[in-house]
Parts: structure tokens; C-alpha cells; sequence
């Protein structure tokens, strides 16, 4: 797994794992050329570290009979052992679960998680079965849209998928504006291994689980959903009453908290990600949550 080191300073670790189509290029920069949230932190104090998912862009090719969610788990062992500060977890989307799980397995350095539209862990998400299955294709129907995947080919993101990204279809638009400054980050997207949205999707109950929730007790967990995102203004709360039934200190951003009020699924690179990142870590810097 390719890491990028960012070293701030003592305040604490952080380690940002991008979602499905993306690299770390969208913790580092943004298309229109302001800092990411990377480089803020480290600007901030904070020892940064900044991933490319296993079998994604500069960590390089993965056959996919190796590839799942729980081979990206164990990716993070060695960045783990060279950590020696306590760490806060930033994870996006289709790595919303990883995060979670992270945290669980290296309870003892993670302190923090903050989930920006996380995908569910298995433990909550409801199970996805195969409308049909021919060969290599697996068809489903999630959220009401149809998916064909090719578990034998990377997975390309979907025009539906790239005008989400950049809220093209969005009156209240925070995403950098510009045609060549859209081509970069367009063109800046990444293929994935089919196998992680078969997860995604919880197809036959695959989506990786949180095996011992009590693990989480010391950890304190930010969830961020933004307010015009129907499946996550659905699937977030989910999370969140069940961090809170297990008495995982949550605190959940819904309704445009924090100057979340429109952005959109990229927030971190939209226009006010600056503002939006310090309040974050005005919450990571606070002992007690509401």
C-alpha cells in the first residue's frame, strides 16, 4: 500500500483513507489548486499519512482473487507499526467501513474516527441478493438503481457516478468551477476492483463487520452527512444509533452543521473545505462531545 508522510508535528496522527473511484490525491489538492485537507493538518501540527487503497492507483495493480475488504485491513499493519501517536482516522464513503474496522483493530492508537458519508458496516447494512448471475456478470438492484458488475474486469466510474462528484445537477454548487479545473479531477478518478463494490453493496452478505463493538468504547466518532445526498441522508443515521446503542461517544452532522449546509459528496475539496476542516478539528480537539 502506497503511503504518503506528511510531518506536521506532534498533535497526533492522522491517516485519510479516500472512497471508491479516488486516490489520496483528494486529501492532498484540490482541482482548482487551493491546499487539501492533508496539508492543512500537517500545516495544523498533525503527523499526517495519506493512503492509496490497496490495487488502486500508486500502490499498484492487485489481481482480484486477493482483493477484498479484509486484505485492505491487513494492508494497514505496517503503517500501523510505524505510528507512535494517537490517531484520528479520516475515511470517506466506500472506506467508511474500513475506518470503523480500523478502529476496532487498533483500538489502542485510534482515538478518533471521522466519516465523511460512510458507507455501513455489515453488521447493520441490509443484505443485497443477485437479481441474476451469468458467468462473470453479477446483476443487482441497489438503492433502486441497476449495477452490472464484471468480477473479472476494474470497475469504472459511471457518468451518474462523475456528475455526482461534481454536483452537476446541484443548484447551490460548491464544487470548484471551470472546465479544465473539472477535466483535472475527472481525470484524476480511479478504476476499483469490482469485489469492493460487490461488498459495498452487501451482495449475499459480504460487507466486512465490526466483530466486537466494545472495542469502540474509547473511541469517539464524528459522522458527517450532507444534507442533499438522499442514500446517505438514509444510510448515516443507521450508523449512527448504532455506534450509540453500543455507547460509542458519536457525534453526528446532518442538517448543514459546521458549514456543511451544501456541500456535497466531495466536500473535501469544495470550496469552503478549509472552514469545514477546522471545524473538525476544533471537535478532535475537544475532550468532551455532545
Amino acid at each position: 500500500m502506497y503511503v504518503e508522510h506528511f510531518n506536521g508535528g506532534l498533535r497526533g496522527a492522522v491517516v485519510l483513507i479516500h472512497g471508491g473511484f479516488h486516490n489520496g490525491v483528494c486529501w492532498t489538492q484540490t482541482p482548482d489548486g487551493r491546499k487539501g485537507w492533508a496539508l492543512i493538518l500537517a500545516d495544523q501540527g498533525y503527523d499526517v499519512y495519506v493512503v492509496d487503497l490497496p490495487g488502486v492507483g500508486r500502490s499498484g495493480f492487485l489481481t482480484h482473487d486477493v482483493m477484498n475488504g479484509e486484505f485492505i485491513i491487513q494492508a494497514f499493519d505496517g503503517l500501523f507499526s510505524k505510528i507512535n501517536l494517537p490517531v484520528t482516522i479520516f475515511c470517506h464513503s466506500l472506506s467508511g467501513p474500513y475506518g470503523f474496522i480500523l478502529a476496532e483493530r487498533y483500538s489502542k492508537q485510534v482515538q478518533k474516527v471521522v466519516a465523511i458519508e460512510p458507507g455501513p458496516f455489515g453488521n447493520i447494512q441490509e443484505e443485497t441478493k443477485p437479481e441474476n448471475i451469468d458467468g462473470n456478470i453479477v446483476k443487482v438492484i441497489y438503492k433502486g438503481l441497476p449495477f452490472n458488475l464484471d468480477m473479472s474486469q476494474m470497475l469504472y466510474p459511471s457518468k451518474a457516478h462523475k456528475d455526482r462528484f461534481i454536483c452537476l445537477n446541484k443548484k447551490d454548487n460548491l464544487f470548484p468551477e471551470g472546465d479544465s479545473v473539472i477535466q483535472q479531477y475527472l481525470s484524476s478518478l480511479q478504476p476499483i476492483h469490482p469485489r469492493l463494490m460487490y461488498e459495498r453493496f452487501n451482495i449475499n452478505g459480504t460487507q466486512i463487520k465490526i466483530e466486537n463493538p466494545k472495542t469502540l468504547l474509547g473511541t469517539k466518532c464524528l459522522i458527517i452527512t450532507t444534507p442533499d445526498d438522499p442514500l446517505h441522508a438514509d444510510e448515516d443515521p443507521k450508523i449512527s444509533e448504532a455506534l450509540k446503542s453500543w455507547g460509542v461517544n458519536t457525534t453526528h452532522w446532518l442538517n448543514g452543521e459546521q458549514g456543511t449546509e451544501f456541500n456535497s459528496h466531495m466536500l473535501m475539496v469544495e470550496k469552503n473545505n478549509e472552514v469545514i476542516l477546522h471545524n473538525i478539528i476544533d471537535w478532535m480537539e475537544k475532550d468532551n462531545l455532545s
